[in-house]
């Protein structure tokens, strides 16, 4: 039996009695990583746990490191109870937690705050338009929607921060506001700098901690979709094609529109002039 306890987003009254009891019964207690201020708690109530930070040290692929913990976590419950202690809550962004779903259906789930809530708060956004939650191993060009919300946690390292740069300026303009939020909810430790996307990797420092939020592109109109075509953005890349069908035909010709304007083939004063 596994139980998948989160501890919160950092302050030690976000661990519930819950996750307190299922460590104490459990056979073994195994922490994804020590590097939570939570961690302190689970010394002063006297549990001992194992840290799997060693992993992070010793593999450098993303897509193994991950499931080579959701597979050690599998093995030590084979005959034994396990808690398996993860930050802020099992549900939200935790790639560990989606592969040990693949291998098992005994899994008990001990949810606690996120820290989605303390996230969007510094960044002073409301996510209540939509948002995706990605892994920063999972950011691709395929899985983006720039009208939504983008939150990417765990980029720990300085390649997979500089890899996730990259990817985003395939889709966003170079100096697109970003958000980097580091211990998040955690009172006197909290930050939230507001950068330019480009500079992502040369002001913010990679830690397991750290949280980019890219702001929901915001297109509201004809003239918004003319726009992205003249400052050469592809079709694709806006987010246009995410819309409902009946209008993703008008959204690309007004899209051809601005990409003809932006040739020179015609002025904005020929969309409203007869022959």
């Amino acid at each position: 039996m596994i139980t998948i306890a989160g501890i919160g987003f950092g302050e030690k009254n976000a661990v519930t009695i819950e996750a307190i009891g299922a460590m104490k019964e459990a056979d073994k207690v195994i922490l994804r990583t020590v590097h939570h201020p939570s961690v302190e708690l689970l010394r002063e109530e006297n549990i001992d746990f194992e840290a799997l930070d060693y992993m992070y040290e010793t593999i450098e692929d993303f897509e193994k490191l991950y499931q080579s913990i959701a597979e050690y976590v599998f093995d030590q419950a084979k005959d034994k109870s396990v808690c398996y202690v993860v930050p802020g809550s099992p549900s939200i962004a935790e790639s560990t937690v989606k592969r040990l779903r693949e291998m098992t259906d005994d899994i008990k789930y001990i949810e606690a705050v996120s820290f989605i809530e303390p996230c969007f708060s510094l960044a002073k956004i409301d996510p209540v338009g939509g948002a995706l939650f990605l892994d920063a191993m999972d950011v691709d060009i395929a899985n983006i929607n720039p009208r939504l919300n983008i939150m990417i946690t765990q980029a720990w390292n300085e390649f997979l921060l500089s890899d996730v740069k990259l990817k985003l300026m395939e889709i966003y303009d170079d100096e697109k506001i970003v958000y980097a939020i580091n211990n998040a909810g955690i009172k006197n430790e909290e930050t939230c700098d507001k950068i330019f996307l480009y500079e992502l990797d040369r002001k913010v420092k990679a830690d397991i901690r750290l949280t980019i939020i890219v702001p929901a592109e915001k297109i509201s109109g004809p003239m918004d979709i003319i726009k992205a075509a003249m400052e050469g953005k592809s079709f694709k890349k806006t987010g246009f094609d995410e819309v409902d069908r009946d209008k993703e035909n008008l959204y690309k010709i007004l899209f051809e529109i601005g990409e003809n304007i932006n040739e020179g083939l015609y002025d904005f004063k020929d969309l409203f002039t007869e022959d």
